[in-house]
């Protein structure tokens, strides 16, 4: 909710910003001095109409182009939300354990730029007690359970 609302809050600023600027710009009295001269057919001044052309027509492509890209995410997110599963997700049990992190793995060195952890015995002997309870469980869930990386796929 604070995305859309911060969002909603740029589009408002820069719409009020964008709006502005060409409204004071005109509203000098020069202005229609300006007007007139652009009118005239003089050779610099069709360089500016010429320009705010190119980026209209900028603007209006670069619209179209978004509004595509938009489209096209919108149909992804309804298609990745219509995929099945492979399985069904009600009644499935999903728990995380908290441990400080320097009281149970302890860094000992690196190894093709990956750390290399002593991991506290308690912590393997939780996580392997866990494992077992849950295999010797009277219905085990087909999808794995994931342990650092591995997983222990229910057999």
């Amino acid at each position: 909710m604070r995305v859309l609302g911060f969002t909603a809050a740029i589009a408002l600023i820069t719409g009020i910003l964008f709006g502005l600027v060409p409204a004071l710009q005109l509203s000098r009295p020069d202005s229609i001095e300006a007007l007139k001269a652009a009118t005239r057919g003089t050779g610099t001044a069709l360089v500016r109409p010429r320009f705010r052309a190119f980026l209209v027509t900028l603007q209006v492509g670069l619209a179209l182009m978004l509004l595509i890209g938009a489209g096209l995410m919108i149909n992804s997110f309804l298609r990745i939300q219509a995929n099945d599963l492979g399985m069904d997700p009600r009644g499935l049990l999903e728990f995380q354990f908290r441990y400080p992190a320097l009281q149970v793995m302890k860094p000992v060195g690196n190894y093709r730029n990956n750390g290399l952890y002593d991991v506290h015995p308690g912590v393997a002997l939780t996580v392997e007690h866990m494992v077992a309870r849950l295999c010797e469980s009277p219905k085990p869930s087909p999808s794995p359970l994931h342990l650092g990386g591995s997983a222990a796929p229910w057999t």
